[in-house]
């Protein structure tokens, strides 16, 4: 095997793609898909639960940034017409079993809330 041809994919914050600390461009980035699908479900996500803007915050503090002499890759794989109803309807799916586990009264181990003493 020739193991020096191909550099494994690593997760970085983007240094170019980003709208406050780059890590969902460099999500975007390394799952080679929109990063305004990721942004957005980033968002609503946070709506959703509240627990994704702790997430967001971890990933910040934890994932490097790319290196500075390192170039940042292309995405190639931008939605077509029906890749995008594909992610989109993936994404109101996941949503709508959130929420519904919100109604349901299963979202503690979401949001860290509990029926304390």
């Amino acid at each position: 095997m020739n193991e020096g041809s191909a550099s494994p994919n690593r997760f970085y914050r983007s240094r170019q793609d980003r709208m406050i600390a780059g890590v969902c461009g460099g999500l975007a980035q390394y799952f080679n898909i929109d990063p305004v699908l990721v942004r957005l479900a980033f968002v609503a996500l946070t709506l959703a639960t509240g627990a994704f803007l702790l997430v967001y915050i971890a990933l910040a503090i934890i994932t490097p940034e790319r290196p500075l002499g390192e170039a940042e890759p292309t995405i190639t794989s931008r939605p077509s017409a029906g890749r995008g109803r594909e992610l989109v309807a993936y994404f109101l799916l996941g949503l709508g079993v959130l929420l519904l586990a919100g109604n349901r009264g299963c979202s503690e181990p979401l949001t860290g809330a509990g029926s304390g003493p």
